[in-house]
């Protein structure tokens, strides 16, 4: 889920002065940058048209969820929500999702959602560079800083909002389990991603080596079933001239000792057999 600096016009002048006055200018710009990485795969139209209240009140949000992390596991919460923009009013409950940067997140945890029955209106992803607060200090797991690139010191955590109609409480236990179940296995699957590739390759190279033997095979098979699919077309073709030739020996065979009579008969008629046009072939 990596991602390139943001380019989109999220942070209007309206917002910023928004922000600003919400946080003090200390803080506000630790939550510029997090608002534009927020907003990092959003398009550029979609946030033309979003009032400030609209870009604003998701990233408050977000912001507010991600400042603790106690420890590395997945951090999940359901967030009831309220937007009002354009005179209409959108309800419904906000999916939160704090996990270590991994490929594979989004659609792995879409498809889990789906399958327990959440009804998904809109899914943001995004990543985050966070360095939080260390066993030894206060307050582990808290948000100390975040950077605009990765480094030794700043951990990349994959930040995933999924906006769905109302789910009630039971309904979030069951979306809860679902979707650490599907993280569970999406790690399984890269921690396990370079044995499987050498395993593929590994697979590659002995069919490689039988390549030859395959191939020696197939053009021998190929070869016979041309043989005979030759066969089959000249007798096909001369039906007629091989089942007069079974009538003559037929015949011949019959007679336990055929005389010189029977003999010139079937040696006339095997000579005209023989001559006619089709059976010179």
């Amino acid at each position: 889920m990596r991602m390139k600096p943001p380019k989109n016009r999220a942070l209007s002048p309206a917002v910023g002065r928004a922000i600003d006055r919400k946080f003090g200018r200390t803080r506000a710009e630790s939550v510029r940058l997090f608002l534009r990485q927020f907003y990092a795969s959003s398009p550029t139209t979609e946030l033309q048209r979003a009032s400030v209240g609209e870009i604003l009140d998701p990233v408050l949000m977000a912001w507010e969820f991600v400042q603790n992390r106690p420890s590395r596991s997945p951090q999940i919460k359901f967030i009831e929500y309220t937007h009002t923009g354009h005179g209409n009013q959108n309800t419904g409950t906000c999916i939160l999702i704090l996990v270590d940067d991994m490929p594979f997140l989004v659609d792995s945890i879409r498809q889990g959602l789906n399958r327990a029955g959440a009804h998904i209106k809109r899914v943001r992803n995004s990543v985050i560079y966070a360095r939080r607060a260390g066993r030894g200090e206060a307050r582990p797991g808290k948000l100390k800083r975040i950077a605009a690139k990765k480094d030794e010191e700043f951990k990349a955590e994959a930040l995933i909002c999924v906006n769905c109609a109302h789910i009630d409480a039971r309904q979030a236990r069951r979306l809860e389990t679902e979707t650490r179940d599907t993280l569970r296995h999406v790690a399984s699957a890269v921690k396990g991603y370079s044995a499987m590739c050498e395993r593929a390759l590994s697979v590659r190279d002995a069919l490689l080596a039988k390549y030859d033997l395959l191939s020696s095979t197939h053009i021998n098979l190929m070869e016979s079933c041309s043989a005979q699919a030759a066969v089959n077309e000249w007798a096909a073709a001369h039906a007629e001239e091989i089942s007069k030739t079974q009538a003559i020996l037929t015949r011949l065979r019959a007679e336990p000792k055929p005389g010189y009579a029977m003999f010139s008969v079937v040696l006339r008629e095997m000579l005209n057999l023989a001559q006619s046009t089709s059976y010179k072939q």
